[in-house]
């Protein structure tokens, strides 16, 4: 009898070591998953890029003003004096400043011409005529009291009927003297002028 209570308590003794054991050993219950996806990290944003500097303000072109050339001038003032206007460069910005109509032996246009550049005045003529009819055109320069200084002439037309333009040679502008174009009938180049004289007014 006593033999059985030692293997009995023996047995029990023995199974508490085995239950404390397995205890001991038993694997760590699984770490709960986080809740939340952890926030991800953000990437720099870009600066923007700088502003393009302004566009140049366009300059304004000049207006029609006479004081500007087209084309580089040959002459000014008394320089200008027994000169071809185109062939300087002085019709670029030339005007009309006296102008005359006339209806002999066809119609006629008398123009005192001026240019801003060149400083200097020119007589222009275009006739259109039915008839061998020459004109010469003159430009002329006075003293204030209108004594005849100086001239020069050129004859216009060929003989022959049609439209036909032409233009003396340049007076330089004198401050104190006055300036007008003329013209007459001629027979032709070289040839004496004859009838009136026809005149713009005094410029």
């Amino acid at each position: 009898m006593r033999r059985k209570k030692l293997l009995v308590f023996f047995m029990a003794i023995c199974m508490v070591v085995v239950a404390f054991a397995g205890s001991a050993y038993a694997e760590p219950a699984p770490t709960a998953p986080p809740t939340s996806e952890p926030s991800p990290t953000s990437e720099p944003v870009p600066a923007d890029p700088p502003a393009p500097d302004p566009a140049p303000t366009p300059t304004p072109a000049p207006e029609n003003d006479p004081s500007v050339s087209v084309q580089a001038v040959g002459c000014s003032n008394s320089s200008c004096t027994g000169k071809d206007p185109q062939a300087n460069g002085c019709g670029a910005d030339s005007y009309t400043t006296k102008r005359r109509y006339d209806t002999v032996g066809g119609a006629v246009t008398l123009e005192l011409r001026y240019s801003f550049a060149c400083n200097a005045y020119w007589a222009r003529l275009t006739t259109n005529t039915a008839s061998s009819i020459y004109r010469r055109a003159y430009i002329r320069e006075y003293d204030r009291n209108h004594t005849y200084l100086r001239g020069y002439a050129k004859t216009i037309g060929n003989g022959a009927s049609g439209t036909f333009s032409g233009w003396t040679k340049m007076i330089g502008y004198h401050g104190a003297r006055d300036v007008r174009a003329c013209w007459r009938l001629t027979y032709g180049p070289g040839r004496d002028p004859y009838g009136s004289t026809y005149c713009t007014a005094f410029d």
